[in-house]
């Protein structure tokens, strides 16, 4: 009776076992990724995207004082209307104009303290280089003993020492003197002043805000969508409220590689010149991205645009094509144009005609089947 039951046992267990075999023969396929395809169609009429800034300084720098004290003098300028007045906003300054000087009697006094403790400092030091100099003929006549020597030559280089010291204060003491002043480190236009004849500043305090001008910045934000497919030197029209029917042209100077926290927008610099000061700062500014058809051969969507992996500043879209029942998505690189709505143009690498996929092209290697869903 056991010997029956243990035969059932080995039975079942190597019916399991074979089973299991099986079944690890046969392995779970895996999904194709569902992508959405479209045909590559041609450059269409110009088009724009537009988006909203603020206009900026390319050079703006804030003077701050480096030393503490009463403000004795602002630079004054001619008025209009005759006499004179305080340097304020608005006003052009000269590159290294001084602007405002902190009270330098305070500075001039501690000066000249330091150098009569540095005179005094040296001549103590010229006369111990003379009691060395006699010690030193007579250590070698033998009339004094080695341990006087060295006292003597010990007091010299202590002497020195003191006298070297009491040179860099000095140099310290006039390098703050000089800083009295707030001299303007480029020419430009003053876009601020936060001080007053007779106001006590310390180190640090703001005194200026000086901007150069001639060139300025347009500052804007835009989506990921838009701040994968612009570059560096990538043209822009500038308008502005405030200068109705004029544009300004600019080329791209700058893309932020990190989006802003709270807005999820990518800043994005253009440089526009400003030689005539129309361009006033803060002023709101719309940039705007021109599409030129007449250089693009097709037109995608910008969710079809993916990097080229391990390549930085290379994109490509992935191309569908046939083989057999089995269809195929290849990385193809392009070369990207202009912006067109919500759309960007290729110059090179795609021709008109052929399917891309424009949804799911980052969960896609090239090479993989996929699925196409309506």
């Amino acid at each position: 009776m056991r010997m029956t039951r243990l035969a059932s046992c080995m039975r079942l267990l190597s019916l399991a076992l074979l089973a299991l075999g099986c079944h690890r023969e046969t392995p779970y396929p895996r999904p194709l990724p569902p992508v959405r395809v479209q045909t590559v169609g041609p450059a269409g009429a110009k088009g724009a995207v537009r988006y909203s800034g603020r206009v900026e300084a390319q050079t703006q720098v804030t003077l701050a004082f480096k030393v503490g004290g009463y403000v004795s003098t602002i630079t004054q300028v001619p008025r209009d209307s005759g006499g004179r007045r305080l340097v304020q906003a608005g006003d052009v300054v000269r590159n290294g104009q001084v602007l405002a000087t902190i009270r330098k009697a305070d500075y001039s006094t501690k000066l000249d303290e330091l150098r009569g403790a540095r005179d005094h400092a040296k001549a103590a030091a010229a006369n111990a280089k003379q009691e060395l100099d006699r010690a030193t003929q007579l250590l070698q006549q033998k009339v004094i003993p080695q341990a006087e020597f060295d006292t003597i030559k010990t007091r010299y280089d202590s002497l020195v020492g003191e006298a070297r010291a009491a040179e860099a204060r000095v140099g310290q003491a006039s390098i703050s003197l000089s800083d009295t002043e707030l001299r303007s480190p480029l020419a430009g236009i003053v876009l601020h002043r936060a001080i007053e004849v007779g106001d006590l500043v310390g180190p640090g305090a703001t005194g200026f805000i000086v901007a150069d001008t001639n060139t300025m910045k347009i500052v804007f934000g835009v989506p990921d969508s838009i701040q994968k497919a612009i570059r560096t030197g990538l043209a822009v029209s500038i308008h502005t409220e405030a200068l109705p029917g004029r544009e300004f042209r600019g080329l791209i100077s700058k893309i932020a590689a990190k989006a802003d926290e709270k807005s999820r927008a990518f800043d994005v610099e253009a440089t526009v010149d400003n030689t005539d000061q129309a361009l006033k700062v803060g002023m709101i500014a719309t940039a705007e991205f021109v599409g030129a058809a007449t250089e693009a051969r097709a037109v995608v969507p910008l969710s079809a645009v993916v990097q080229v992996p391990e390549k930085k500043n290379t994109f490509a879209v992935f191309v569908v094509t046939q083989n057999g029942d089995t269809t195929v998505a290849r990385l193809r690189p392009v070369v990207l144009g202009e912006l067109v709505r919500n759309d960007v143009t290729i110059t090179q690498g795609l021709a008109e005609g052929e399917a891309v996929v424009v949804r799911g092209a980052t969960i896609v290697r090239d090479g993989d089947r996929v699925a196409v869903i309506p």
